[in-house]
């Protein structure tokens, strides 16, 4: 995959292979009425302090491995697209170009 939009096919892929890192930014409480398989939740308030953590705390914080900057597979989704642009951004800015 490359940086920009993701069609339904490559999120499918990506969900069900595991190989990569489907970031849900939205809140909790959205979360809970549906979601993506294998999704991770980390809400965008809580994003650039997500990314700043050290490996061993993001990983029992959220119960995956943390990604690394130069991770190919990353797909950050919210409901309307405003959340995972921000998220996006804030990403970007902490050095993941993927």
């Amino acid at each position: 995959m490359t940086a920009g939009d993701a069609t339904y096919e490559e999120i499918k892929k990506l969900s069900q292979s595991g190989t990569g890192y489907i970031i849900d930014v939205r809140n909790p409480e959205e979360v809970q009425r549906g979601k993506i398989p294998n999704s991770i939740n980390i809400p965008v308030s809580q994003f650039e302090a997500a990314l700043r953590m050290d490996p061993g705390t993001f990983q029992k914080t959220f119960h995956v491995v943390k990604p690394k900057p130069s991770e190919e597979n990353i797909i950050i989704h919210c409901f309307s697209g405003k959340r995972g642009a921000q998220a996006t951004a804030i990403a970007t800015a902490l050095g993941f170009s993927q």
